[in-house]
């Protein structure tokens, strides 16, 4: 019997790869047989297969239903983050101006070529064997959008290792911005606050291939203020750089849980996260953490202000709150247990 982990490809760089990664050597080390697999995966009899992103349902084909037929489990794993904010002020060039005009669910109909990934992510929903939630709210926020109510949910975090191999370095004096140069990210947004702040940023990520022009004015304006060249960097050099970085900032229009935001936590980094999604809400607890520095998307007087305060305050260290707050949540070592138990 094998679990298997299908989503993005596991080769491609990103949040979601990487989870998968973990994810599966987790399972394995407890005893279970687990890979990263392909849409075309054929399951047998008595498998569990483990599908990521349900706003990218269409990718799965026709998986889910031949996983059925053959006698294996089918789990899902939503990753739900919720677009309106981004639909209706984050989007830019053509894309952004054909996002406002229509409403998301017609948007999203037309670039699945007539397909509706709501109707089928609500089908989906309903049918899965176990929902796996990367925070409880996500219920809401499914119901709300597909009409269907998460059945034998769990919530099993999004979650990093304790400790990743690679040499350390001493900490440097630089705003650190992990993640794809897209709108989404609001990468432009974070290289002119650090522009006007006059604070050194080392941009991390590869252009966005579906919002080119957006990418290269990022890039070019990144360019003026100085600071790292952008481009793919592999993990977990990435995590060595957000040990180094003074700040982190993701100023993301929706995230579930920014997984890069509590690697530069646990790295002892200062972090500048907005009040999209999931991960606001975990880092803070019961009271926002000294380190934490929360703005609304899209805010960027608020963004300038937090970034000045995080550089101003400097890094709370690998002994602050914050970065304690994820060891004791927000690893594999605090949470793999769980996943485990779900899966079994």
């Amino acid at each position: 019997m094998t679990v298997w982990l299908v989503g993005r490809s596991s080769d491609a760089p990103g949040g979601d790869a990487l989870q998968m990664q973990e994810a599966a050597a987790v399972l394995t080390a407890a005893g279970l047989v687990a890979e990263c697999a392909p849409a075309t995966v054929q399951p047998s009899a008595g498998d569990t297969v483990l599908l990521h992103n349900l706003q990218r349902c269409l990718e799965w084909g026709d998986l889910p239903e031949r996983a059925r037929a053959a006698g294996s489990r089918v789990v899902l794993v939503p990753l739900f983050h919720d677009l309106t904010r981004y639909h209706a002020g984050g989007r830019q060039g053509l894309d952004g101006a054909v996002a406002r005009v229509l409403p998301a669910r017609v948007h999203a109909r037309i670039r699945g070529r007539g397909r509706s990934p709501r109707r089928r992510g609500a089908r989906l929903l309903g049918e899965a064997d176990a929902v796996l939630l990367a925070h409880e709210a996500e219920r809401a926020l499914l119901r709300a959008h597909y009409g269907v109510d998460a059945p034998r949910a769990t919530v099993v975090p999004i979650v990093i290792p304790r400790a990743a191999a690679g040499a350390k370095a001493p900490p440097g004096d630089f705003v650190a911005s992990v993640g794809r140069v897209e709108p989404l990210k609001d990468s432009l947004g974070v290289v002119r606050a650090c522009r006007d702040l006059a604070l050194p940023l080392w941009l991390v990520g590869s252009p966005s291939e579906t919002h080119p022009k957006y990418a290269e004015a990022t890039l070019g304006e990144h360019s003026l203020s100085g600071g790292w060249q952008p481009g793919a960097l592999a993990y977990p050099a990435a995590r060595t750089l957000l040990g180094r970085a003074r700040v982190h900032a993701l100023a993301s229009w929706a995230e579930v849980l920014g997984r890069v935001t509590f690697e530069a936590a646990i790295e002892g980094a200062a972090v500048v996260h907005t009040t999209a999604g999931h991960g606001a809400a975990c880092l803070a607890g019961l009271g926002p953490p000294e380190g934490l520095f929360l703005v609304e998307p899209g805010d960027g007087v608020g963004l300038r202000r937090a970034l000045a305060g995080a550089w101003e305050r400097g890094r709370p260290g690998v002994d602050g709150p914050l970065a304690q707050r994820v060891r004791d949540h927000f690893t594999w070592e605090a949470a793999g247990p769980t996943l485990v138990e779900a899966l079994r």
